[in-house]
């Protein structure tokens, strides 16, 4: 692991800091916000994909506009049935320069009248690019639950 020094403990927060608004701003329905938080061209995986329209194994989006737009339409619909929370525990994160990977596990929590529900749990692996703003954004972003394997080429959670 590098050296921690000033600047790299402050582009850690800053992905960090993108990692929680990334769910704190779709809970809230924040899209036009929450669409600032990925590149123009990012990659938006989940896997398995059944709770998002075509439900396939595999689904892979490429692009800001239209991650927002898949991603919009489903997080209206469960909360149409009650809240839902995205929860994200504290990330491991790697910086390479102007690029950043981070791994983190997740738990999302679906409040319905009837009663809590965790729907899905999983890890994400994520990779970022700082813009010429300064600012961290994904440009990929890939969710894994239990018992799915990797896709080939994603790096696992390092082992320090």
């Amino acid at each position: 692991m590098a050296e921690l020094d000033i600047n790299r403990l402050a582009d850690v927060e800053s992905i960090r800091r993108t990692i929680i608004l990334y769910s704190q701003l779709m809970d809230d329905l924040r899209f036009e916000e929450w669409a600032d938080l990925f590149t123009e061209d990012a990659e938006f995986w989940s896997i398995p994909a059944h709770h998002l329209p075509g439900g396939q194994e595999i689904m892979k989006i490429v692009g800001r506009n239209r991650i927002v737009e898949t991603i919009e339409g489903v997080e209206k619909k469960m909360i149409a049935q009650g809240g839902v929370i995205h929860f994200s525990a504290s990330p491991l994160i790697d910086i390479h320069g102007m690029t950043a990977k981070a791994w983190w596990d997740f738990i999302i929590v679906h409040a319905k009248p009837e009663g809590t529900e965790l729907p899905f749990c999983g890890r994400y692996y994520s990779d970022f690019a700082k813009g010429v703003d300064g600012r961290w954004r994904f440009t990929r972003r890939i969710s894994v639950r239990p018992g799915y394997p990797l896709p080939e080429g994603i790096v696992p959670t390092p082992p320090r």
